[in-house]
């Protein structure tokens, strides 16, 4: 028959405190650890001065730092994910699935840019807002999207919104503006889906 063994290989005279190096008879090696829970579990930092295949999972539960500068790139905490390079965090992914680029704080965003701006290149370059909420003669109108300018603070502004006018369910387009804080906002150009055009009018 056979007989399993375990090895310790120690620095020092303490079994409990000077493990180099254990191997254990279930096949787990482990090095800084006296009982390795993996087939190798690494107390402590670990250097691979070649390429490193994996063939199966791999799990961290911290960042994977460049050696030579501070660039990593993780999951600072559970569910979140992020890269930072160059000093700053250049790409955060919230649990929400919500992704700041520029920012760690997407808010209630689901893509939120700061600190640049986005170029689309291709032949037919195309941004496409498109509205999953049918609206079908809605009270009173109803925006349904729109790009918006407006201040840091929020609360001046301009914007280009699609909206669909009561009795109607063909969007139409119209420019709001809104020049102080304590202003309503006021639509200044609206164009109808009938091709019909109103200047401080929708109608």
């Amino acid at each position: 028959g056979r007989t399993q063994l375990s090895i310790d290989l120690l620095h020092g005279g303490n079994a409990t405190t000077d493990n180099v190096l254990v191997c254990r008879s279930n096949g787990n090696v482990g090095i800084g650890i006296t009982e390795p829970s993996q087939r190798l579990d690494v107390n402590g930092a670990a250097r691979f001065r070649s390429t490193t295949y994996f063939n199966g999972q791999v799990y961290i539960d911290a960042v994977i730092y460049h050696d030579g500068d501070n660039s990593h790139f993780g999951f600072p905490q559970n569910d979140e994910f992020k890269i930072h390079v160059n000093g700053s965090d250049r790409l955060y992914i919230k649990s929400n699935g919500n992704v700041g680029i520029g920012t760690t704080d997407p808010g209630s965003y689901k893509l939120h840019v700061n600190g640049g701006n986005i170029k689309l290149t291709t032949g037919f370059p195309i941004l496409e807002i498109r509205n999953t909420t049918y609206h079908n003669d809605p009270t009173g109108g109803a925006d349904c999207g729109g790009i918006y300018f407006y201040n840091s603070d929020n609360d001046k502004g301009a914007s280009i919104r699609s909206h669909v006018i009561d009795g109607k369910h063909t969007p139409s387009i119209k420019f709001v503006t809104k020049n102080e804080w304590h202003e309503s906002e006021e639509t200044r150009l609206f164009i109808r889906q009938d091709g019909n055009i109103g200047i401080g009018t929708a109608s």
